[in-house]
């Protein structure tokens, strides 16, 4: 009973976008699973599969992956094999590694030929659907997602209600070296982000950026206005408020090169943010910094941006104001009502300047709105792109 409680928890949490807390509770109950010699069965599986899905939504695909190859090692009953086969087939296909997404699809298939449920008809049509597309059968690739939506009587599960695309600006991305150009203007951003909707095949989608992704996506919104359906712009406006830009300018300027440990960055970012949410917050320190060729740690976005900083900051060229009645589509501003970077006249303006905007203010939340108050954001933005469907 309290191996499947931890199934059942992690499942519930996923399923609310809880993806830390799933992943703590499916990780205890593999653990508890090993303990008592049930690894292998049913409720030991598919703790398994809750565990690397969790990691799949953290970004942790590497981690998911081996999770699922050693699961697999284990030599599951079916369809408890094939599960795990589609699982890490959906990886695959999003890493771009579509012989091997296919290899273990085909697996799949062979070992559960019919779909008995949406758990099991998800994932496999997700990642036919991802290998479809990618090789350019747009076609088929909607006709795997049809087939696996025909189960009866099914309504919308939030995991899968929206297929969610993150993409990591130039300013933060991890290269080991920076871009050669240096540009990291909003306008450089913007063109990043129409390359990438481009290279995706995005023809009509929901946009949203918090912080400078809010300014890039104000850019990017303004001069492809025909792509978006929706835009969501947190705690951001072209200007920003001088209390905060005061604060992130002395925090660049005083950030050390090199970081004593992962601890010390997470206990030193809830110090400066003590509303934020902790698993959240080591979830970002984790992927916001590096280890260099010395074997120092030390920030993934360029240094040249805290030097830019400890010169006195530069001035954005592109007037993002004008850019505003521009963005035809209906338009979501999120505020943090202690931030000190976005402030309510702010708010009201931006608000005044958009054809279709609407501005909702998050108590007891500051500037990075989704990490100090991540349900009460989720469930803004659940609402408002849930309009269009």
């Amino acid at each position: 009973m309290a191996l499947r409680g931890h199934l059942n928890l992690s499942d519930a949490l996923q399923n609310l976008g809880r993806s830390h807390d799933a992943a703590e509770v499916a990780r205890r109950g593999m653990e508890l699973a090993a303990r008592v010699g049930l690894t292998r069965s049913v409720y030991g599986a598919l703790v398994t599969q809750n565990y690397a899905e969790a990691l799949f939504h953290l970004g942790e695909w590497d981690e998911a992956d081996r999770l699922l190859t050693r699961a697999m090692d284990n030599e599951l009953a079916n369809p408890y094999a094939s599960v795990i086969l589609d699982h890490r087939a959906r990886i695959a296909a999003l890493a771009g590694r579509y012989d091997a997404s296919r290899a273990d699809l085909d697996a799949a298939q062979r070992l559960q030929p019919a779909r008995p449920g949406v758990q099991y008809a998800f994932a496999h049509a997700f990642a036919a659907a991802e290998i479809g597309r990618a090789l350019g059968d747009t076609a088929g690739a909607r006709e795997e997602v049809r087939r696996a939506l025909e189960h009866e009587a099914l309504a919308p599960i939030p995991r899968f209600t929206w297929q969610l695309v993150w993409l990591g600006l130039r300013v933060e991305a991890e290269a080991s070296e920076p871009a050669p150009d240096r540009d990291y203007g909003v306008g450089a951003m913007a063109e990043d982000v129409a390359a990438f909707a481009d290279a995706l095949r995005l023809e009509r989608f929901t946009l949203l950026g918090l912080s400078m992704g809010g300014r890039v996506s104000m850019a990017y919104a303004a001069a492809h206005p025909a792509r978006l359906e929706r835009l969501v712009i947190v705690d951001i406006a072209p200007d920003i408020h001088p209390p905060g830009m005061a604060r992130i300018r002395t925090m660049m300027a005083n950030a050390p090169e090199a970081i004593e440990s992962e601890e010390w960055a997470v206990e030193t970012a809830a110090a400066a943010n003590p509303r934020a949410d902790l698993g959240e917050l080591r979830h970002r320190i984790k992927h916001a910094i590096r280890r260099g060729p010395d074997g120092v740690l030390t920030w993934k976005y360029d240094r040249e941006l805290r030097e830019m900083m400890r010169r006195g900051g530069r001035r954005e060229t592109l007037d993002l104001w004008a850019c505003l009645p521009r963005i035809t589509c209906p338009t979501l501003l999120i505020r943090g009502a202690e931030s000190d970077v976005y402030s309510p006249e702010l708010a009201q303006r931006m608000l005044a300047a958009l054809p279709d905007g609407r501005v909702v203010e998050v108590p007891d939340a500051g500037h990075t709105v989704p990490g100090d108050r991540p349900e009460q954001f989720a469930d803004l933005v659940r609402r408002f792109v849930g309009d269009i469907r």
